[in-house]
């Protein structure tokens, strides 16, 4: 999967314009970043507003999509506070969308229904602090992916940077996915997915999807 980083190609981020764009193309996936404002609603910001009057709200995303004749393109709903996940899979069940969004971001896997855990891309930074993540001893990595598979997590999420050959072995013998962010690069996108990346986020989404359809 090719997902557009919030701003893509030049787009202003989680604006109207970078959403429809993304809707009309071939990508397989947009990502938008929500914060919750102090009336528990949930906009589209990757900071956190004083006034969300000028802010699309993930309802309006939401609509978005099924405007767009029901389009197969996955909404990476990357969310800045814990308190917005469960909020978006409830509005997404109840506009019928449910199948097509994604949660990434901040996340209490506790707060989330087993059920709904495919759903997730989740952050391995919830829990440890990336920058240790390569200096781990490869069994306490193992007990860490472990248990989260006992969880329900079947997608991983880091920045490519962390990305490391012994990690990428052991999800795929524990048949977990990786998902990787930001990465601008063509050639280091198809390295990416060569080696088993299953989704990689990237400011060129469209210009690279353009480069090898050419």
């Amino acid at each position: 999967m090719i997902t557009a980083h919030a701003g893509s190609d030049g787009y202003k981020p989680n604006s109207y314009e970078f959403i429809q764009s993304m809707l009309d193309s071939n990508v397989d996936a947009l990502e938008i970043d929500c914060q919750m404002s102090s009336k528990s609603e949930v906009y589209l910001s990757h900071d956190p507003l004083d006034d969300y009057s000028e802010a699309l709200s993930l309802i309006d995303v939401y609509q978005l999509l099924i405007d767009s004749n029901y389009t197969k393109i996955i909404l990476n709903v990357d969310c800045k506070q814990d308190s917005i996940p469960l909020y978006a899979i409830n509005k997404a069940k109840e506009f019928g969308v449910f199948d097509q969004i994604v949660i990434s971001g901040k996340i209490n896997i506790s707060d989330i229904n087993p059920a709904d855990r495919n759903q997730l891309f989740f952050n391995l930074e919830n829990l440890i602090d990336i920058s240790k993540l390569s200096s781990m001893d490869i069994s306490e990595l193992r007990d860490l992916l472990q248990d989260l598979y006992s969880k329900g997590i079947r997608k991983i999420q880091l920045p490519y940077t962390a990305v490391f050959d012994e990690l990428l072995h052991l999800l795929n013998e524990m048949k977990l996915k990786l998902c990787v962010w930001t990465v601008d690069d063509s050639l280091l996108i198809k390295d990416l997915l060569n080696r088993g990346c299953y989704n990689i986020t990237t400011n060129i989404a469209l210009d690279y999807l353009h480069s090898n359809e050419d």
